[in-house]
């Protein structure tokens, strides 16, 4: 079994006329929340100088790996409480932007995406495609966002 982690991927993009249409299905959407409470004085956190004058854009990255040690429910499970874990110390990923200076550290959570593709890795990795690829993250791989919804988002093939 193959799993495929989309987090945050600047590859050299082709076209890939031979590529076969990709299916994607999503199987659920849900917040990831850090495990512990952001305590009450850290709600507020306060942008750096740079932070403030740097535009926002999303840095797509696609990691591939196989894991044939391990059933998917467990490293869906793993994944998921790690996530958790992790935002307990990097709690600013699980808030939003207040204002332009100031990420409201609210545990709102991040971005979790479970989805099904109906296509071979090694056909993606031969001609990557920017619209195939936009498929296998969570926001589009090219242009600046906005608004920053999510500070981060991961998504998930089973």
């Amino acid at each position: 079994m193959s799993t495929h982690i989309a987090c945050l991927l600047h590859p050299n993009f082709m076209a890939a006329a031979c590529l076969p249409k990709m299916k994607i299905e999503i199987v659920c959407k849900e917040a990831i929340k850090p495990s512990i409470p952001t305590p009450t004085h850290l709600r507020d956190f306060k942008l750096s100088f740079i932070d403030e004058r740097i535009p926002t854009v999303y840095s797509p990255l696609i990691i591939y790996y196989k894991n044939e040690n391990m059933k998917q429910h467990e490293m869906v499970g793993r994944l998921k409480t790690s996530l958790s874990d992790a935002l307990v110390e990097f709690y600013p990923l699980a808030g939003r932007m207040k204002g332009q200076i100031f990420v409201d550290c609210n545990d709102a959570g991040i971005l979790y995406v479970e989805a099904q593709a109906h296509a071979r890795i090694s056909d993606i990795i031969k001609s990557p495609d920017s619209d195939v690829l936009d498929k296998l993250t969570p926001f589009p791989t090219t242009g600046f966002l906005s608004t920053l919804q999510e500070p981060l988002a991961v998504q998930v093939y089973i």
